[in-house]
């Protein structure tokens, strides 16, 4: 599995432990806003700023390739990432939390490797927000729904083909001003929302009715998680 990291270039690495440093698209003034993988493996998809999303091919030998998806001019916290599902046939969609972080975004572009692209990546469904977004993590394999928390301590699962909230959001405590939070899934329909005093809440979301049930909550053994809070968790 590839991974990706910003910085004023981007660092690469594949399953074989192969480093390469990327340079952005010079469209953007060589920077990357927000990045995520997608369905295709080595593949990701990337905001550049004031241009549009690009696909990034790691699968062939360096230089890494990119690939014009969609025109996008408006801004994503990308510190939330990119989350990609693909749609039927030749379609996809990306979904995101938008800058500044008070609304959800879910556009429809041309799926990852198809030969082709579009002038304006096409507006699905934009939700705004009670509270700013203070995490966020993709599905589980096979899952359909991102999950979003907020600094009110609810915790709202986004359909990543409609852009709509799905079912009644978790109530959890309220994040405190300058907490770090993060989000993981932790396999099946199970996913955990872990605070930067190490506290942790663990909920699944039921399959029929798409509803979250809270399952434990706790404290990590090692205690308050140093900072910064990795956002994302990577689960175990």
């Amino acid at each position: 599995t590839a991974q990706a990291h910003p910085g004023p270039s981007w660092r690469a690495m594949s399953a074989q432990a192969r480093i390469t440093a990327l340079q952005a698209p010079p469209e953007g003034g060589g920077k990357i806003a927000a990045i995520g993988p997608t369905d295709r493996e080595a593949t990701f998809v990337a905001l550049v700023p004031g241009v549009g999303f690009r696909y990034l091919d790691l699968s062939g030998e360096p230089p890494a390739s990119w690939a014009t998806a969609g025109g996008f001019g408006g801004e994503a916290s990308g510190a939330f990432g990119l989350h990609y599902r693909h749609g039927s046939g030749a379609s996809a969609f990306v979904s995101f939390v938008e800058a500044p972080p008070r609304s959800w975004a879910c556009l429809r572009l041309p799926a990852a490797g198809e030969p082709m692209s579009v002038d304006e990546a096409a507006l699905v469904e934009r939700t705004s927000l009670a509270a700013d977004a203070v995490a966020a993590c993709g599905p589980n394999e096979g899952g359909e729904e991102a999950v979003l928390v907020l600094a009110s301590g609810a915790v709202r699962f986004m359909d990543l083909s409609t852009g709509k909230s799905v079912g009644k959001a978790l109530k959890l405590e309220a994040v405190a001003p300058g907490c770090r939070v993060s989000a993981c899934g932790l396999g099946g329909r199970k996913f955990a929302v872990v605070r930067q005093d190490g506290s942790f809440s663990i909920a699944e979301l039921g399959a029929a009715e798409r509803k979250a049930a809270l399952v434990s909550q706790g404290v990590l053994a090692g205690g308050a998680v140093p900072s910064p809070c990795g956002q994302p968790f990577a689960a175990a």
